[in-house]
Formats: structure tokens, sequence, C-alpha cells
């Protein structure tokens, strides 16, 4: 039995249970799918674009990187807004496990202080949505190939941490061209 044949037999018996539809998604938990050239798009468009909106971003000057190298939001003025600014990190990590791994290293930073935020990280917020703004037609893109082949790489910083001097590390598989874990 192939696996085309156990696919078939599974969907045969999920259709037996339970009423659904077989075919190709445009749509899923917030995912935009796209197929074009033997490649599919995954991306999260219009959420970014009603998470720039609820933040009152739609207008903001993209810019070219979420965060700027070597940053520690350090002492400022605390934060009045700390629940909002837990929000909008909620919002953010969502983007980053979905189609946005350029934001996961600055969603991080940001979100060290989710219970203390101070003014600085409130810039480094507004920072990120500047970014989002500039790459919100931005997704992962997967190519057909002949190969399934994994590619990994990883690397590691062990003094950009200047403030408590812990290592970074960091891990990016890809399968078809795209990034699968991060």
């Amino acid at each position: 039995m192939g696996p085309g044949e156990t696919v078939n037999d599974y969907t045969k018996q999920l259709h037996e249970e339970f009423d659904m539809v077989v075919g190709e998604v445009d749509c899923y938990l917030g995912l935009q799918f796209q197929r074009f050239n033997y490649c599919m798009k995954i991306n999260q468009t219009t959420y970014v674009k009603r998470v720039l909106a609820k933040y009152h971003m739609t207008d903001a000057k993209p810019i070219s990187l979420p965060i700027k190298p070597g940053l520690i939001p350090g002492n400022s003025p605390p934060a009045t807004a700390t629940g909002a600014y837990q929000e909008i990190i909620g919002s953010l990590t969502y983007l980053t496990l979905g189609t946005c791994p350029a934001l996961a290293y600055a969603v991080n930073v940001a979100s060290r202080a989710h219970d203390s935020p101070n003014k600085a990280h409130l810039t480094l917020i507004k920072r990120i949505l500047s970014y989002l703004k500039g790459a919100e037609n931005d997704g992962i893109q997967f190519r057909k190939t002949n190969s399934s082949d994994i590619e990994g790489y990883r690397n590691a910083d062990y003094t950009d941490e200047k403030l408590t001097r812990r290592s970074t590390n960091g891990v990016l598989m890809k399968f078809c061209g795209g990034p699968v874990l991060w």
C-alpha cells in the first residue's frame, strides 16, 4: 500500500465519521495559501493588516529590520500600558509561529519584559510593527523539488547579550526551500 492509498483510506474513514469537504485550502487559521509555478506560498497578509490597524500603525513608515543590531532595551521610565503591551506581544508571537521567522528574535527580546515593559520596549514594539508594514505580504515559499533533503543551520552568539551575558542561539531548518523550524 503506497502513501496515496493510505491518505485515501484515511480520508474515507473521516468522511464516514464527519461531514467534510476535501479540496485545496486557500485560508486556514489565518494562514493564506497561494499556489503558482510549482511553488506554494504561505503568508498572513490579512492578519498583519488587521494587527497594524488595531494598533494604529497602518500609516507607519516601513523599515528594513525589526530590531537594531545589538539593541538592549535598557533602563527607561516604565510603561503604563502593560496589558496592551502583552496583547501586542501575543499578536506578534502568533506571526512568528506562522510565517514570519524574521520577527522571532525581535519579538523574543520584546517579550522578555512582558510583565514590566518600559518606554524602550514600547519603542521596540513600534519598530517591529513598522517593519511589518513593509513586510505585510512576505511569507514562506516552498518549491517542488525532486529531493526530500532537509537543510539545517545553527548559530550561536556568546557575547551579544551585554546585560546578562547569556548566549543567544538560533536554528533554521528548511524543506523544499522554505523554513519549517526556526
